[in-house]
């Protein structure tokens, strides 16, 4: 198989907020078996810092994409693009039974640009997916809507499934108890960043950044 490099268009929270939302993924560490490896699981920085961020597009290329391509299709959609704000919930989400999420609501704005970066930047896809990708296509717990994202998008969060989020953390075992209430948290948004993807769907470095100019 050819290689693939999988890379992801994020929003990252401004760093004024980042203690509150570390605070809650160090909660969960206290409280779970996770795979944290350092103090938070959002821990995605070359430097060792963490990096909080919302996933709006993820997915993998052949290595015969090189990332000007990637970057001038996002900047296609930034420049057209302006400023809004994220709210987040004020419960956690749980996905497949082991992720634990800080779900954003899904705005008008936030939904607009997911759909638009999805439909640009899928073709470079050219229909490749990762071996994980095609096991989870053929098993798991997927349900078929996700499972129908991953195999057009390459990606089970895309269009009708998008759930936006902020990983807090990965339990080793199924997450099933009562989840906490979360605080308040709401910012606002004005770049677009195109970073690596590391394990567990971390952010290990920021390759370029996008303003909106719309």
């Amino acid at each position: 198989m050819a290689e693939l490099i999988q890379r992801n268009v994020v929003i990252i929270p401004p760093r004024e907020v980042w203690p509150l939302i570390l605070e809650e993924s160090q909660a969960l560490k206290i409280l779970l078996d996770t795979y944290f490896k350092g103090a938070y699981f959002t821990l995605s920085s070359k430097k060792g810092k963490p990096m909080p961020h919302v996933s709006l597009y993820q997915a993998a290329y052949p290595a015969t994409v090189n990332q000007r391509m990637l970057e001038d299709t996002i900047e296609e959609e930034t420049v057209r693009t302006k400023p809004f704000t994220v709210s987040m919930n004020s419960r956690m989400e749980v996905f497949s039974h082991e992720w634990i999420w800080w779900g954003a609501r899904k705005t008008k704005p936030l939904v607009t640009l997911h759909n638009a970066l999805v439909k640009a930047l899928n073709p470079w896809r050219q229909g490749q997916l990762l071996p994980i990708h095609k096991e989870l296509l053929h098993g798991g717990s997927l349900s078929k809507e996700c499972k129908r994202s991953l195999r057009l998008f390459g990606n089970p969060l895309c269009k009708s499934t998008f759930a936006p989020h902020i990983t807090l953390t990965r339990a080793k075992k199924p997450f099933l108890n009562v989840r906490p209430p979360l605080p308040s948290l709401t910012f606002t948004v004005d770049t677009l960043y195109l970073t690596t993807v590391g394990e567990h769907g971390t952010c290990p470095e920021i390759l370029e950044r996008f303003l909106f100019q719309g």
